[in-house]
């Protein structure tokens, strides 16, 4: 099974990581290395939920927000996606 990761950061550079299929799924992290590894703790906590899931027969799509960057100074954040 494989559910969507939202990964971004936020104005401190803190990394972010979120399942919206799954309630209170989000953890975070200085950096992407030590985000991933506290992905799968938060997925071992959450085991019972991600089982109990009926997401066979439903269909998600992936968009992107675009928005106009004119007025930000710094282009190496991460986006985030909507």
């Amino acid at each position: 099974m494989q559910l969507p990761l939202f990964i971004y950061q936020d104005e401190d550079w803190i990394f972010i990581a979120e399942c919206p299929l799954i309630k209170g799924f989000h953890t975070f992290w200085k950096n992407l290395e030590e985000l991933y590894a506290n992905v799968e703790e938060v997925k071992e906590l959450f085991s019972e939920e991600i089982l109990d899931l009926d997401i066979k027969n439903k269909f998600y799509s992936l968009s992107f927000l675009n928005i106009k960057t004119s007025n930000v100074t710094s282009t190496n954040k991460l986006k985030a996606v909507v």
